[in-house]
């Protein structure tokens, strides 16, 4: 089945490992060089942040122009510009060209995934999907893995990094041209709006936002607290594929046993895991294995609050509200990615590394508080009353597409 689904979606399995690669390197990149152009750890936290900014400015705006002029036309006109933005880091080395060329960079990355996540959901039915997206997920944490590896091919401060990761973008086009999609016709999903949702389900709403903040700060700053810890580029690529190889073991069975109980009660197993690895990671010293072991804990949790929280509020929803629904909790997702690396590069300036995982946890212990809170006001629901959970991908984007776009499209093979 798996062998099945892999040929069925290769071409958007190789596009978004391509594209994860290009990120992780990129994100790399600027951590890396950041120190040769005199900027702060805050600077690069301002950095980082903008790509999450135009990433969330993509999903409120990009949308309607994948139904105006079709997902191969967009995915093209994205990647090319995400790739020409990347080069351009090359060009202009001061913290305010930087911060706006991001903000490009994530519009045109949000594009990038309206496209692949949408043509997975056409490609994929009740009885492949979880393993469609299963497989989607590993592909990202491989690609993001790759991504920071890739940091070792040259200096540290030779400019040619931010060409070879233009190319990682560009190498997708190719594949994603060849795609030939017949979109199903749908239903306009009924409207979601954020009050509505909340009142629906608060702690799915409120954590989906906490918990991205440390997300957002391992995605943006990973780096920079590696080489503030003192480690080497190839060190500094070893500690983030540490997080996202936990990352990759842990999903499942965390998604496993929230179908089993209160996904509430996982939330919060979930959360002080990510306490104590957090604090760990902040208390032991880098040489020692209890330091690896809590980066392991910390690595393998940080990511797999969201999931949940989009599993607990499909739980009370029925199938034509969970489109924007999830829509909603990616902008809530987002806000989260935006507000983690300038939070948390604001508290390095001024403790240091210590900084990075302290921010983290103190984000986790309000988590921990609100889920208990929340339990006192609501009763779970009982196991034969949640839903399945395929809610494994990290940006559940789910676009369906226009019969105006699917007709241009044709007309243009």
């Amino acid at each position: 089945m798996i062998i099945s689904a892999l040929k069925r979606t290769w071409h958007l399995q190789f596009a978004a490992y391509m594209v994860l690669v290009a990120i992780a390197y990129h994100f790399g990149i600027i951590q890396i060089q950041a120190p040769f152009y005199k900027m702060s750890t805050f600077a690069v936290g301002l950095v980082s942040t903008a790509h999450f900014v135009g990433f969330l400015a993509s999903c409120l705006f990009l949308v309607r122009f994948v139904h105006i002029i079709g997902p191969i036309r967009m995915y093209s006109a994205m990647a090319a510009v995400y790739a020409v933005i990347t080069i351009a880091f090359s060009f202009a080395t001061n913290v305010p060209s930087w911060i706006a060329l991001n903000i490009i960079g994530g519009f045109c990355a949000g594009g990038i995934f309206i496209v692949i996540e949408s043509w997975l959901n056409e490609l994929s039915n009740n009885n492949n999907r979880g393993q469609v997206i299963a497989l989607y997920v590993v592909v990202l944490t491989a690609g993001k893995i790759m991504g920071n590896y890739t940091l070792n091919f040259f200096d540290d401060n030779d400019v040619r990094q931010f060409s070879l990761a233009a190319l990682f973008i560009l190498m997708t086009i190719l594949p994603m041209l060849t795609m030939n999609i017949t979109v199903k016709n749908s239903e306009n999903p009924q409207k979601m709006p954020l009050s509505r949702l909340f009142a629906t389900s608060p702690a799915a709403v409120v954590i989906m936002f906490l918990c991205q903040i440390g997300a957002g700060i391992v995605n943006g700053l990973g780096i920079t607290f590696a080489k503030l810890l003192g480690f080497s580029t190839l060190d500094s690529a070893n500690l983030m594929s540490v997080i996202f190889i936990a990352t990759i073991i842990m999903q499942y069975p965390i998604g496993k046993l929230s179908d089993m109980t209160d996904r509430r009660m996982v939330m919060i197993g979930v959360a002080v895991m990510l306490l104590l690895g957090s604090v760990g990671v902040s208390y032991f010293a880098p040489e020692t294995p209890l330091f690896w072991i809590s980066l392991f804990f910390m690595g393998g949790t940080v990511f797999s609050l969201y999931p949940l929280c989009l599993a607990h509020m499909n739980d009370f929803l029925t199938d034509n509200k969970r489109v924007a629904a999830s829509g909603q909790m990616l902008l809530l997702a987002s806000a989260g990615s935006m507000m983690g690396p300038i939070t948390a590069s604001t508290v390095m300036n001024y403790i240091g590394y210590t900084g990075f995982s302290l921010t983290i946890a103190v984000q986790t212990m309000i988590i921990i508080i609100y889920l208990l809170y929340r339990m006192q006001r609501r009763k779970g629901l009982a196991r034969d009353e949640q839903h399945q959970r395929h809610a494994f991908a990290l940006s559940p984007l789910v676009i369906p597409f226009s019969k105006r776009a699917k007709k241009e499209e044709n007309n243009n093979e």
